[in-house]
């Protein structure tokens, strides 16, 4: 039986406006109510659980809620995200697409307006299809937030082994129904009134037919993701989304395993995105609270050339600033020497650093070893960070600053 919890806000005003309560049932239920509103506003530090895509909608719920009643965002002090991602083969596992209402969606509007998410992102959110977009609108309600743990990231909108063909259609095919009645054609006149489409004409007339393509598929996934291999909220770390201003503890991981079903291009190749970009978390390393950082799969070594032509720009632009942060943890990294080199010099209030299993591709040759550049970042480490960063506090690849300099001699 379902329970009163799980009941949308339409089912509940019917039932109490049935005339089936009695009036002392009406006067129960206030004060209920009124106990309960006491009893939340009393509580502090409550920690959510955003489940990205969970049938039952409740991330999509609660954002509609703070819309309309944002106080209740201030007491929000953590957020841990699960991925459950739709399964191409498994039809129970694909939540249905969210129906925001005109209020709802000028609110999304205004909020975009003030905090100038990245190009495409309230049109995203808006298009109630991937509820991960939500999550930057989500940061904008909670001003106290201390901790952010994304979990693993799934980039992909849906999960899929490109091995097979679930019920025997090609992941395109599967793109096309997911997507194809929420696409741009039946948003237009409400978030691109300037832009025109010389195909809609031909869309709306057969779209299962027009859509089944790759180029297609993928114009259409791109409506709700910001490219592959990222998340929206990758593209709007910034410190003006009060709950990043706030922010004390991040951490970011991905599934690491090859051949995963979901890891890829979101379009049926082989391709595993089993890392994080340098390019996506480097902007969180200058959140003006930020303590401490972990991240697992840290690369920039991966099948797309974009992430180097991100990541230039980001560091010109923050080279002159020095991170807050105090502690910092690798996990799995595989890095070229440039952003290894670049973190170590902008780094200033570091009390711990760890490098687990690291793998420092290109960085070194059989006359110039692996430990004897890890010799080297720790020296950039220890004097950009001698006032707070003590050398029994550093772990390279499972070496002691000690241990590297043993090895040298």
């Amino acid at each position: 039986m379902t329970g009163i919890t799980d009941l949308p806000t339409e089912i509940l005003l019917q039932i109490f406006g049935s005339g089936l309560l009695t009036l002392e049932d009406s006067a129960h239920l206030k004060r209920v109510c009124w106990r309960l509103r006491n009893v939340t506003q009393q509580c502090k530090g409550f920690t959510y659980n955003f489940v990205v895509d969970e049938p039952k909608q409740k991330s999509w719920m609660l954002v509609r809620y703070l819309i309309l009643n944002p106080s209740l965002g201030e007491q929000i002090s953590s957020i841990k995200m699960t991925w459950r991602r739709r399964d191409g083969s498994d039809r129970a596992t694909w939540t249905r697409p969210w129906h925001w209402t005109k209020t709802e969606k000028a609110a999304i509007w205004e909020l975009n307006k003030i905090y100038s998410f990245s190009q495409g992102m309230a049109y995203a959110a808006a298009m109630g299809v991937n509820s991960e977009a939500i999550l930057p609108i989500l940061l904008c309600y909670t001003p106290n937030l201390i901790s952010l743990d994304l979990g693993d990231t799934v980039p992909d909108l849906l999960l899929k082994d490109y091995m097979e063909r679930p019920n025997g259609k090609n992941m395109n095919e599967l793109l096309v129904e997911l997507l194809h009645h929420r696409t741009n054609y039946h948003l237009y006149d409400e978030f691109i009134p300037n832009e025109n489409d010389s195909d809609l004409e031909e869309m709306e007339s057969d779209p299962t037919e027009y859509l089944s393509g790759n180029a297609t598929a993928q114009r259409l996934m791109f409506n709700h993701i910001p490219g592959s291999g990222y998340i929206w909220l990758h593209m709007n770390i910034n410190d003006r989304i009060p709950g990043l201003a706030s922010l004390k503890y991040f951490e970011n991981g991905i599934r690491r395993n090859e051949g995963i079903p979901g890891i890829g291009d979101g379009l049926g190749g082989p391709v595993d995105f089993h890392h994080v970009r340098v390019s996506s978390i480097w902007p969180t390393f200058f959140l003006p609270r930020i303590e401490s950082i972990k991240v697992a799969g840290l690369s920039n070594i991966d099948t797309q050339a974009d992430d180097w032509g991100r990541f230039t720009p980001l560091y010109t632009y923050y080279e002159k600033r020095k991170s807050p942060v105090k502690r910092l943890y690798l996990m799995e990294a595989s890095l070229w020497p440039a952003p290894v080199i670049s973190l170590a010099k902008l780094t200033k209030n570091l009390e711990y650093f760890e490098w687990e299993e690291t793998t420092l591709n290109g960085f070194y040759t059989s006359e110039n070893p692996e430990w004897e550049q890890l010799r080297e970042i720790a020296s950039i480490l220890i004097s950009n960070n001698e006032a707070t960063l003590d050398r029994n506090n550093v772990r390279l690849a499972g070496y002691t600053i000690e241990d590297l300099e043993v090895s040298a001699s």
